[in-house]
């Protein structure tokens, strides 16, 4: 059954409390995988850490919101959210070429890391510019898996949160709960991972959500496992302590 099948049939997918049909079919469908809103907090500090140390993040920029993140005491819960999941594709970068052809000849590039997180969350300084970008996605693309949207000066300073899929937009205050459906949109309509940021779902896909994909790249093994190694330890501990 194909996407606009789904939506005709079920046409209350389109209306902006849909979301809450995402959430019951997608647990009808996977039981118990509710993993990113129930261990994400436990998580938070150790995912900043990991991207913090032995040179994980080359990039910059992204090295700036990382030490944003671990000095500013002032960011609000969703600012610090999204910051961090906006660095994770820093880790995670695309490795995949893009292959296009013109005038018979053909140019091999690769994506690039804001290709990545534009295909996760697109941040425009205005609702305007948000629009254009849909708009160009509409012209350039068949189709567009389910992204998020903000509104807001940078990372931190998101006014707006949105995902969107299909011309369907879910209002959302919390930045994970947004990420939640967005992921769960994917797995339940049975769409690709956008190509751009493969890694960084894989990742959610395997730690958060608990469903084991195929062939996936060593980067996201290498930090699920220092996760796993620090609750590892965090376990021991207390059992030291009792």
């Amino acid at each position: 059954m194909s996407t606009d099948d789904i939506l005709e049939t079920w046409p209350y997918y389109r209306k902006p409390t849909g979301y809450r049909l995402v959430d019951m079919d997608f647990q009808q469908c996977f039981e118990n995988r509710n993993g990113m809103l129930t261990k994400w907090d436990e998580y938070y500090f150790h995912i900043l850490h990991f991207l913090s140390r032995d040179g994980h993040i080359k990039d910059k920029y992204i090295k700036g919101i990382v030490e944003n993140l671990n000095q500013l005491s002032d960011l609000s819960e969703n600012g610090k959210n999204a910051g961090i999941l906006w660095c994770l594709h820093g880790y995670f970068v695309p490795t995949k070429l893009v292959v296009t052809k013109k005038n018979d000849k053909k140019t091999s590039t690769r994506y690039t890391i804001r290709d990545s997180q534009e295909s996760f969350l697109f941040i425009g300084k205005s609702l305007q510019e948000v629009e254009d970008h849909i708009s160009h996605l509409r012209k350039v693309k068949k189709s567009t898996q389910p992204f998020i949207y903000g509104v807001g000066e940078n990372i931190f300073s998101l006014s707006e949160i949105t995902v969107y899929f299909d011309g369907i937009r879910y209002k959302f205050k919390n930045f994970i709960r947004a990420v939640d459906i967005c992921f769960k949109l994917i797995y339940l309509f049975n769409l690709e991972f956008p190509p751009e940021s493969i890694m960084f779902y894989n990742f959610l896909e395997i730690f958060f959500y608990f469903f084991e994909p195929k062939n996936v790249s060593t980067r996201v093994h290498v930090i699920i496992d220092a996760l796993k190694n620090v609750t590892s330890q965090l376990n021991m501990r207390e059992t030291e302590k009792n």
